[in-house]
């Protein structure tokens, strides 16, 4: 089986860990998220291999890198505007993508405040409510450059 063969392979078995729908690729990205940082910090996984990464996403791309051999991560266009296309059936690696905030008035702010449980935080400078989304990423061993 040649290299691109294997990592086709690992990258369809973790696609198949995340399931199909938005709401379960959500808790299978905070789970894996939880899981990885709760192992760094128990030691579990080599702290200094991660000590370079500065938050969770870097945690994940390392992880990734480090356990399907990946080199480079882009998005669907983003291989495209480098000249590349993504191989069919080639699966996403999911990512928290860059948090996006709405503005958040004051009679919400308190009765989000008052409950226990919130999607997202609130940044008391800006009065916004954060949350974060799924980033849908590929690798460089899932793509071809595409020939002209």
């Amino acid at each position: 089986m040649t290299n691109i063969q294997e990592i086709t392979e690992l990258a369809n078995i973790h696609a198949a860990e995340y399931g199909t729908s938005r709401k379960e690729k959500y808790i299978y990205l905070s789970n894996l998220s939880r899981s990885l940082l709760e192992a760094i910090e128990d030691d579990n996984l080599t702290a200094e291999f991660y000590e370079d990464c500065e938050n969770t996403n870097a945690i994940l791309k390392k992880y990734y890198q480090n356990q399907y051999r990946v080199k480079e991560f882009n998005t669907f266009k983003g291989w495209q505007k480098e000249g590349f296309k993504v191989r069919k059936g080639a699966k996403a690696f999911l990512l928290w993508s860059k948090p996006k905030g709405k503005k958040v008035d004051e009679e919400k702010k308190v009765e989000i405040n008052k409950n226990v449980f919130v999607e997202g935080a609130i940044s008391e400078e800006t009065e916004e409510k954060k949350k974060y989304y799924i980033a849908y990423l590929f690798s460089n061993l899932q793509v071809e450059k595409i020939e002209l």
